[in-house]
C-alpha cells in the first residue's frame, strides 16, 4: 500500500519565532501588519512558500548572513499560499520580513469583528478564530500544526481599548495617537492556537497559586462571569493533578465573545467561548445549563494539555485532540461535581451518540486521512468527538484506570511542546501496560482505523455461552469485520474480562449464573441475548440488582435490534412492559424517547395502538410519582 501523503509546505524551511505587529482600526475594520519570521533553512533555496489568505502583501525580503534580499511575491488564492522568490539562494538562519494589510471580516474566522450592544448602543470587539487554517488570514505564516514556533506579539490599538493574547502583557508604550501593547514571548506552539482580542473589555480575576485566572467579557456582562471563574480554577487544578504535568503558562484567560462560530476554541492561555457556553449565574442558571457550561469549560481546559502542549502532527489525528477533551471533560466535571452524575451522563451523551452515528453505512473511521486543509472541516463530527471518546473509555477499562493515567503522563512528558501521532499515544500506554500482556496498539489501531462496531450474539451452549460477532448496521443486514473486543462481563459470582479477538469465543459459567456482557457499558458494541438470558436480566433490572448503566445498555441494545429488524418488535415491547416500569434515570429517559420514536415511525400501522397504550401507561406512572 502506498504511503498516504499530505499537501504541505514541506520541511526545508522551519519557523522558529514570529515577531508580529498588528495595527488595527476598530472604526474602519482595516489592519496593517508586519511580521519578522526567524527561520532555519536546511538546504539552499531561492524559493520559500508560506500560507496567506485575503491579505495584501506590500513588501517582502529575507535577511541572510547580514544581507538583505528583496523578494518577488506570487500569491496563489486557491491554495492560499504566498511564494517568495529571491535572486540568490539562502541557507541556515534567516529572517523573513513581510509588510501586509487586511480587513476584519464579519464571518467569524481569522481576525474578525464581533458586535455587541450596551446601554442602547452598538459596539465592536476584534477577536480571532484560527482553527483550523485561518491564522493565514491574519498574517503570513507557516500555517500547519507541526510548524511550532514562539510568538512575540504586539498590538497597536486605540488608547481607550484593551488587548488580550496568549501571554501576559509585557509593556505598553505610546504609538502616535494610539498605544502599543506588547506581550511576553509565548511557548512553542502551532499557529492555530495564537489569540488576539481587542476591545472595551471587562475582567473578573482570581488566582490559582501565583497564576492569574480571568474571565473576560464585553461591557455589561461581567456579572455573569463568577461561575465560570470558579469552574476554571477547579478544573485546572484537577487536570494538573490527573495528568501529573503542571499547566505551563503564567495565566489563563477565558474570553466570552458575542459572535463565535464554534462552542469554544482552546487557544493556549486565552480560550474563546460563545457567550452562552460560559456566562451564567449560580442563582438563576438552570442545573442543565450549569452542567453544559462546566462541560464546555472542562473540554477546552483539557486541550491545554491535549492539543496545545502536545499537538497532532497533522489533521489526520484531529480526533486525538477532540476525543481526549470529550473524554476528560466528563471525568473532570464528575470529579468536582459528583452530584450531577456526569459519569452516567457520559454514556448517554457520548457513547449513545457514537452508537447511533456509527451504525450507519455512511460512517467513517475515527482517524481519517486529510490530504489538504479544505478537507479538515468535514471531520469535526460525532465520530471524531463521541466515538473517539467512547473508544478511550473502553481502552481505560481494558488496561485499568491507573495504567491509562500513567500512559497519558508518559505521552505528555515525552512529546511536550512538540507534535505526536496516535501511534505515539498507543506506544506510551503500551509501555506502561507491558507487564499485563495486553496488546494496546492492536486493539486501539483496529477501532480507530476502521468504521463501525460489532454486535455480539450470545447463545447457550457448552458449559456457559457461545459468542459470535458481526458488524452491527441499522439497515442492510450484516456487515463485515472482526474487532478485537475487550469483553468486560458480570456474572452471579463477580466480574470477568477477556479479549474476543476472533469471530467466535465462549464464556464458561457456573450452573445457575446469569451473564451480562458489556459491564457498565464500557465497550462500544451491542449484545443480542437469547430469550432465556434476556428474561433473567429483565428480572435483575426490575429488582434493581444490576447497575443503572447496565439497565440502560440492555434496553438501548434491544431498541436498536428491534429497529433494525434483528429481533421482533414484540420482544422489545414485552420487555418494557414486564421489566422497565418503575425504573430510574437514565433508563426511564431512554425508554420514553424510544417509545416516542416508535410511535412516530409506526403511526397508522398494526402496532400503533399497542405502542400508544404503552406510552400512556408508562408515563402515567412517572407523572403519578413525580407530580406536576
Amino acid at each position: 500500500m502506498a504511503e498516504k501523503t499530505h499537501k504541505t509546505l514541506g520541511r526545508n524551511v522551519i519557523p522558529e519565532n514570529y515577531k508580529l505587529t498588528i495595527d488595527s482600526d476598530i472604526k474602519t475594520f482595516k489592519f496593517n501588519g508586519n511580521v519578522i519570521i526567524s527561520v532555519d533553512i536546511k538546504k539552499p533555496t531561492r524559493r520559500i512558500t508560506l500560507n496567506s489568505k485575503l491579505l495584501k502583501i506590500n513588501k517582502a525580503l529575507i535577511i541572510s548572513k547580514g544581507k538583505d534580499y528583496a523578494a518577488k511575491v506570487k500569491v496563489d488564492k486557491k491554495d492560499e499560499t504566498l511564494l517568495l522568490s529571491f535572486e540568490k539562494a539562502v541557507r541556515g538562519s534567516a529572517k523573513i520580513t513581510i509588510d501586509f494589510n487586511g480587513s476584519n471580516n464579519d464571518e467569524m474566522y481569522g481576525l474578525y469583528k464581533s458586535k455587541y450592544s450596551y446601554k442602547g448602543k452598538d459596539g465592536y470587539i476584534l477577536s480571532t478564530q484560527f482553527e483550523s487554517t485561518d491564522a493565514r488570514s491574519a498574517f503570513p505564516c507557516f500555517d500547519e500544526p507541526e510548524f511550532k514556533a514562539t510568538f512575540d506579539l504586539a498590538l497597536v490599538i486605540d488608547k481607550g481599548l484593551a488587548a488580550v493574547s496568549n501571554m501576559p502583557i509585557k509593556s505598553e508604550s505610546k504609538a502616535g495617537s494610539k498605544k502599543k501593547v506588547t506581550f511576553d514571548t509565548t511557548l512553542k506552539m502551532s499557529t492555530y492556537l495564537l489569540y488576539m482580542g481587542i476591545g472595551k473589555f471587562e475582567f473578573l480575576e482570581g488566582k490559582l497559586g501565583k497564576r492569574s485566572v480571568r474571565v473576560v467579557t464585553v461591557p455589561g456582562k461581567i456579572a455573569y462571569a463568577g461561575m465560570a471563574l470558579d469552574f476554571t480554577k477547579k478544573f485546572l487544578a484537577y487536570y494538573e493533578d490527573y495528568f501529573g504535568v503542571k499547566y505551563p503558562l503564567p495565566k489563563m484567560d477565558m474570553i466570552a465573545v458575542p459572535d463565535f462560530a464554534a462552542g469554544a476554541m482552546e487557544n493556549w492561555g486565552a480560550i474563546a467561548f460563545r457567550e452562552v457556553e460560559i456566562l451564567g449565574n449560580e442563582k438563576i442558571t438552570s442545573v442543565a445549563m450549569k452542567r453544559r457550561i462546566a462541560e464546555v469549560i472542562a473540554h477546552e481546559l483539557a486541550h491545554q494539555w491535549f492539543g496545545d502542549l502536545v499537538t497532532m502532527a497533522w489533521w489526520d489525528d484531529l480526533w486525538l485532540n477532540e476525543s481526549f477533551a470529550t473524554f476528560m471533560a466528563y471525568k473532570a466535571v464528575d470529579h468536582i461535581f459528583p452530584e450531577w452524575q456526569m459519569g452516567t451522563q457520559y454514556f448517554i451523551d457520548t457513547v449513545g451518540t457514537a452508537l447511533s452515528m456509527d451504525q450507519l453505512k455512511t460512517t467513517h473511521p475515527i482517524s481519517v486521512h486529510v490530504n489538504e486543509p479544505s478537507e479538515i472541516n468535514e471531520i469535526f463530527d460525532g465520530i471524531s468527538y463521541e466515538k473517539g471518546g467512547s473508544i478511550l473509555s473502553m481502552l481505560e477499562d481494558y488496561v485499568g484506570a491507573e495504567t491509562f493515567r500513567k500512559g497519558l503522563n508518559l505521552y505528555l512528558r515525552k512529546h511536550e511542546y512538540g507534535n505526536a501521532t496516535k501511534y505515539d499515544l498507543w506506544g506510551a500506554i503500551q509501555q506502561v501496560a507491558k507487564s499485563s500482556g495486553k496488546n494496546v496498539s492492536r486493539v486501539a489501531s483496529y477501532w480507530i482505523d476502521n468504521p463501525g462496531y460489532p454486535m455480539v450474539d450470545v447463545k447457550l451452549g457448552g458449559n456457559g455461552v457461545l459468542l459470535e460477532q458481526n458488524r452491527f448496521l441499522l439497515a442492510d443486514g450484516k456487515g463485515s469485520g472482526t474487532w478485537p473486543i475487550p469483553l468486560h462481563y458480570k456474572t452471579e459470582n463477580g466480574q470477568g474480562y477477556m479479549l474476543m479477538s476472533g469471530k467466535t469465543d465462549s464464556i464458561s459459567l457456573e450452573k445457575g449464573s446469569y451473564v451480562k456482557l458489556n459491564y457498565l457499558q464500557k465497550g462500544l458494541y451491542r449484545v443480542r441475548y437469547p430469550e432465556m438470558i434476556l428474561s433473567e436480566l429483565g428480572e435483575l433490572l426490575k429488582t434493581k440488582k444490576i447497575s443503572a448503566l447496565d439497565a440502560w445498555g440492555i434496553e438501548n441494545d434491544l431498541y436498536a435490534l428491534a429497529r433494525s429488524c434483528k429481533i421482533p418488535l414484540k420482544t422489545y415491547l414485552d420487555f418494557i412492559e414486564r421489566y422497565c416500569f418503575d425504573c430510574g434515570y437514565p433508563l426511564n429517559f431512554s425508554v420514553s424517547g424510544h417509545l416516542y420514536g416508535l410511535s412516530v415511525l409506526l403511526h397508522g400501522t398494526s402496532q400503533d395502538s399497542r405502542i400508544n397504550e404503552l406510552i400512556i401507561s408508562y408515563h402515567k406512572l412517572i407523572l403519578d410519582q413525580t407530580g406536576w
